[in-house]
């Protein structure tokens, strides 16, 4: 089983997608706790029937009905119950998830017809999504986009297990409002068919972002001096490490519910009129708030001017997402 403590990750990572079917969405997770706590005590069949339940509580597009029915899966096939490990392997498959190669709970139906007919459409269709087309990120050009007036550009890094069209979709109401046009970059790593993640220990694919940035600049008419890059969760880390980094692309850093690198540098041909607004939510952990204690001394050292906007959200984007991203837009571009 690979998804433990699934419901700590996604509700760190994508609770700002999850708004509807709370209470469905709070009766799954209780389930998805008693599911585990059977599957650590071996007791494999409860496991699964607990997963099951789960899964069939869930909102059918959420992140729990991905992860139990995957679990489901794995933990029928330990209870050695191969009609069921099948059906549900084949729902998790079709719920977008791939990682049935590697996951040994599923030995016991690994050589039944069914399951290598699903491994064989797995694996072709991971192989798919780590292609260079499917690498490529999302661009959306504002109704009111001329080809003969440059445009702002926002560059959009998704959070841990997102994905570049979520962010679009978040995103799009600031861009019609302001004339932008949005970037959305993809993560290298893949967790499933639409939810991807980034390693920081993967630097070629993070120096990608650079060349996205530079080829859409080259196919549309893109203001050079008014580029703001933005993240939620982990893009929020990159807006921070390769924000700064890459400071001569961009007027502007708009970091949301991203950690604090141990080491931050601002290249040395930074533009002059970078500028950072943070979004920060009081509920976070203390080790990631007292993270932000330090932050101001370091940008003041840059002489990085930055606006820290606290509210009291968890790790999320705030409340009033629309009138906050075109609080922190406007901040960004006043000269």
């Amino acid at each position: 089983m690979q998804y433990k403590n699934v419901l700590l990750c996604s509700t760190l990572a994508l609770l700002f997608i999850i708004t509807a079917y709370a209470q469905n969405t709070s009766e799954a997770e209780a389930l998805y706790a008693k599911a585990e706590q059977a599957y650590e005590a071996k007791n494999f069949e409860e496991a699964g029937d607990l997963f099951a339940k789960s899964y069939q509580t869930a909102e059918p597009e959420s992140r729990v009905a991905q992860y139990a029915s995957f679990n489901a899966g794995c933990s029928y096939a330990l209870a050695k119950d191969k009609k069921n490990a099948n059906r549900y392997a084949a729902i998790a498959y079709e719920k977008g998830m791939f990682q049935f190669e590697t996951d040994k709970d599923f030995d016991y139906i690994r050589n039944t017809r069914k399951f290598k007919k699903l491994l064989k459409a797995a694996n072709e269709e991971l192989e798919t999504l780590k292609s260079g087309a499917s690498l490529m990120p999302k661009t959306y050009l504002p109704s009111t986009y001329n080809k003969d007036e440059a445009a702002p550009l926002m560059v959009l890094l998704h959070g841990y297990g997102d994905n570049p069209t979520n962010m679009i979709e978040l995103y799009k109401p600031l861009a019609e409002s302001k004339g932008l046009v949005l970037m959305a970059c993809r993560a290298s790593e893949i967790s499933g068919r639409n939810s991807f993640y980034w390693d920081f220990e993967n630097r070629k694919a993070i120096d990608k972002i650079r060349k996205h940035i530079e080829s859409i600049v080259g196919r549309f008419n893109i203001d050079k001096d008014n580029i703001i890059l933005s993240g939620f969760s982990q893009g929020g880390y990159l807006c921070y490490d390769f924000g700064l980094k890459n400071a001569d692309l961009f007027k502007g850093l708009m970091p949301v519910a991203g950690s604090i690198p141990k080491e931050i540098t601002l290249s040395p041909n930074a533009k002059k009129d970078l500028k950072l607004f943070a979004f920060v939510g009081l509920k976070e952990s203390k080790k990631f708030l007292d993270a932000y204690e330090n932050l101001d001394d370091q940008l003041d050292e840059m002489e990085v001017p930055y606006y820290l906007h606290y509210s009291n959200v968890g790790h999320k984007y705030p409340d009033n997402t629309q009138e906050a991203l075109i609080m922190a837009f406007d901040w960004l571009m006043q000269e």
